[in-house]
C-alpha cells in the first residue's frame, strides 16, 4: 500500500470523481451512498492510506464529533459496562468519540445547572441511561438546549422521547410463569432498588403471573425494596428463614439472585432442591456461578449500540431523521440449573 501524505478529503473526491460530501459519508459510515460506489471509495481509501484529519474535521463544521453517555455516577456494574461497549462500537464505526459523563451532582442542582453543564462542552448528542433518563427535568433541559438525545429503557414520559427498550414486564411475567408451571405456589419477589423505575415494571410482571394463576402473594413475602442495590443476600435470608418460607425467589437482577443462592446455602438449603431462584440480565457471572443461574437474557450491548445508531441518524445533516424513534429489542429466557419443581411435588413424583 502506498500511503500518500497530506491527502485531503477534496483530493480523494477528485480521484474518485465524486463530491467531498460523498467521501465524508463513506468515511463516517453514513447511509446515502450506493453499495457499488461505496466499495470503490473504500478500496481507494485503503490503497492511498487516507486518514481523516480530526482537527480539520471539527474546525470545518460546528460539530465536536463526540457522543456523551450520561450516567448517574461512575460504576463498574455489568449493565453499564455492556451499554458502554455497545455505544462505543457504534461511535467507532461512525468516526465519533465517546465521553462517559457522571451527572449525580448536576442533577441535584436542578434544571438550570443541567443546561449550563452541557452547554459548556456541547457534545453532538447524548445517550441517556437509567436512572438518569427518569430524572425530573433532565431531558427537558436537553430539549431546551436543542441537544439531540436517545434514552435507553426509560419508564416515565416515554411518549416524548426517542428510546430503545426491552419489555421488562413481559420478561418477568414469563420467567415467573416458568416457576408456576413447575408447580410453585409460594413465590416471593426481590427488588434491586427503589430508585430504579424498571423494577416497578418487573414486579408488575411478577404480580400479573401470580394473579392469572390464582395465587395470592403472602404478606410476609412482601419486602420493601432496598434504598440501594446490594442487599439481595440479607433480603433473601430473611425470607428463607421464615417458618413457612417461599419455595421460589424471583429476583430483579442476577446480582440479587446470586446473593439469594448464597443466602440459601447460609440457611442450610440446596438450590434448586429446596428453593428455586431466577435472575434477570444474563450477566457473565450467571453462567459461572454454582449452580448456573436461570435468568432473562437482556441484550444490553445491542440496546446501547442501537440507541447510538438512532442518535447518529438524527445527527445526519444530509438525511436527518425527524420525529421520535422508539424501538423494542427482544429478550430470551435462559434455562440453566436453579429451578426445579418444589420439594413437595418432587417427593410425590418419586
Amino acid at each position: 500500500m502506498k500511503i500518500l501524505a497530506n491527502l485531503t478529503l477534496d483530493d480523494l473526491a477528485k480521484r474518485a470523481n465524486v463530491s467531498a460530501k460523498t467521501i465524508s459519508r463513506v468515511v463516517n459510515k453514513l447511509p446515502g451512498v450506493g453499495a457499488k460506489k461505496r466499495a470503490e471509495i473504500e478500496k481507494l481509501i485503503a490503497e492511498t492510506g487516507f486518514r481523516p484529519n480530526f482537527g480539520a474535521r471539527v474546525l470545518a463544521s460546528s460539530r465536536t464529533y463526540t457522543i456523551c453517555m450520561v450516567v448517574e455516577d461512575q460504576t463498574s456494574h455489568y449493565y453499564f459496562s455492556e451499554l458502554q461497549i455497545g455505544i462505543s462500537r457504534a461511535c467507532i464505526s461512525a468516526g465519533y468519540h465517546l465521553i462517559v459523563e457522571p451527572v449525580r451532582d448536576v442533577l441535584e442542582k436542578g434544571k438550570d445547572a443541567i443546561a449550563r453543564h452541557f452547554a459548556a462542552f456541547r457534545p453532538d448528542g447524548l445517550i441517556v441511561v437509567p436512572p438518569v433518563c427518569e430524572a425530573s427535568g433532565f431531558t427537558d433541559a436537553l430539549t431546551e438546549l436543542n441537544l439531540p438525545f436517545v434514552c435507553v429503557a426509560p419508564v416515565e414520559g416515554k411518549n416524548a422521547k426517542s428510546y430503545v427498550e426491552m419489555d421488562d414486564e413481559l420478561a418477568t411475567y414469563e420467567i415467573t410463569r416458568h416457576l408456576i408451571d413447575l408447580g410453585h405456589r409460594e413465590l416471593a419477589w426481590l427488588s434491586v432498588s427503589k430508585n430504579l423505575a424498571s423494577m416497578g415494571l418487573r414486579e408488575s410482571g411478577f404480580l400479573r403471573a401470580l394473579r392469572e394463576a390464582g395465587i395470592d402473594q403472602r404478606p410476609e413475602f412482601r419486602l420493601p425494596p432496598p434504598p440501594e442495590p446490594g442487599h439481595g443476600h440479607e433480603m433473601a435470608y430473611q425470607l428463607l428463614t421464615l417458618p413457612d418460607r417461599p419455595t421460589a425467589l424471583v429476583c430483579g437482577n442476577d446480582s440479587v439472585a446470586m446473593g439469594s443462592i448464597a443466602a440459601a446455602q447460609r440457611a442450610g438449603l440446596v438450590v434448586p432442591r429446596d428453593v428455586s431462584v431466577v435472575g434477570f440480565d444474563d450477566s457473565p457471572a450467571s453462567e459461572s456461578c454454582w449452580p448456573p443461574l436461570t435468568t432473562i437474557h437482556q441484550p444490553i450491548s445491542a440496546m446501547g449500540q442501537r440507541a447510538t445508531e438512532i442518535l447518529l441518524r438524527h445527527l445526519d445533516r444530509d438525511q436527518p431523521v425527524t420525529g421520535l424513534t422508539q424501538e423494542r429489542v427482544q429478550y430470551a429466557l435462559v434455562h440453566r440449573h436453579t429451578t426445579a419443581p418444589p420439594a413437595s411435588i418432587a417427593e410425590k413424583d418419586k
